[in-house]
């Protein structure tokens, strides 16, 4: 009986030892983890791109070449678009991270358009949250424009005097 017991332990071990184990890390990314060689990979391809890749998402650097600080208004012009603003010092560069280069369902997708002022005032921030759209269009600046990114992108905005 006692024979049994080990050969069976040892064809378990062997077969457990060949396998590969499925986990999910902390993020909830699905991987696979090989016993054999210690190594282990993305059960997701798409995984194990870059994180700007899967969320669909760049990045926007402004060059402010003024001599006074600066307020960047940006507007994405998609559904549930919101208005953001940001303020850069004079003569420094600032990224915003994170914008959207995409928009829509799966099958249908967009491209997102940024229109962005530039100016040496902020405005009241409370009369922004209802309509962004409408209050991207009152603001006044000195310097304005468009954009569209591509995923992964930093696109750069020079600010001039």
């Amino acid at each position: 009986m006692k024979h049994l017991i080990l050969i069976s332990l040892i064809v378990v071990a062997r077969f457990s030892y060949a396998q590969e184990i499925f986990a999910t890390t902390s993020a909830g990314k699905k991987v696979i983890l090989n016993i054999n060689n210690y190594t282990w990979r993305y059960a997701n391809s798409e995984d194990s791109q870059d994180p700007c890749k899967t969320t669909r998402t760049a990045s926007v650097l402004i060059q402010n070449n003024t001599s006074q600080d600066i307020y960047f208004y940006c507007f994405g012009d998609y559904t549930g678009g919101t208005l953001t603003h940001t303020k850069i010092k004079a003569h420094t560069p600032k990224q915003i991270d994170r914008l959207y280069t995409v928009w829509g369902q799966r099958y249908d997708l967009m491209n997102c358009q940024y229109k962005w002022k530039a100016s040496y005032e902020l405005y009241d921030d409370t009369k922004f949250n209802e309509y962004p759209q409408s209050s991207f269009d009152g603001l006044t600046g000195f310097e304005s424009g468009n954009f569209i990114l591509n995923d992964c992108e930093t696109k750069t905005i020079t600010i001039e005097q």
